[in-house]
C-alpha cells in the first residue's frame, strides 16, 4: 500500500512539476490587455483564461495513427490570474485539453478557450502512451 501512494506520490509530482525546457513563450503582464483584444478579434464570444506559472506539455503521436497530427500539446498552469467566465478561480490551477492553435507565441487557443500565458515557463516532451500512462494513474487518483 505505501509502495502504491509513493507511485501515485511520484505520478503526481512529475505531472505537475513545471521542471522542463525553457520556452520564449508568455507575454508580459503589460500586454495581457492587449492579448485580450486580439482574443476578441479572432472569435468574440469564445472564453479565455490568463494564466501563469505554466508549462506545455508536447506530446509525441506515433507516426500513421489515424486522424492525428504527429505532435499535440497541452497546457498546464499553476496560477490562474483571470478566467473571463469565472469558469476558474484566480489562484487555481488549469489543464487545458489538446492546443489547436498558437497566436502571438503567447495565446494558446483549445476548442472552448483561449489560454494567455504570462510570464516564464518550460516544455515537457513525453510520448502518447508515456502521458497516457500518467494521466490514466492520476485520474484514478483523484
Amino acid at each position: 500500500m505505501i509502495e502504491k501512494l509513493a507511485q501515485q506520490a511520484e505520478i503526481t509530482a512529475e505531472l505537475f512539476s513545471l521542471e522542463g525546457i525553457p520556452t520564449a513563450y508568455g507575454c508580459r503582464m503589460d500586454d495581457i490587455e492587449q492579448m485580450k483584444l486580439h482574443c476578441k478579434s479572432i472569435q468574440p464570444f469564445k472564453a479565455w483564461c490568463v494564466v501563469s506559472e505554466w508549462i506545455i506539455w508536447i506530446i509525441d503521436v506515433p507516426q500513421g495513427t489515424p486522424g492525428t497530427h504527429p505532435i499535440k500539446e497541452l497546457v498546464l498552469a499553476n496560477h490562474i490570474i483571470e478566467d473571463g467566465q469565472g469558469r476558474f478561480p484566480s489562484g487555481g490551477w488549469v489543464r487545458t485539453t489538446m492546443v489547436i492553435h498558437t497566436h502571438h507565441n503567447c495565446i494558446f487557443e483549445t476548442n472552448n478557450t483561449f489560454y494567455i500565458l504570462v510570464g516564464s515557463g518550460n516544455s515537457k516532451r513525453l510520448s502518447l502512451n508515456e502521458f497516457g500512462q500518467k494521466i490514466k494513474l492520476f485520474s484514478q487518483i483523484y
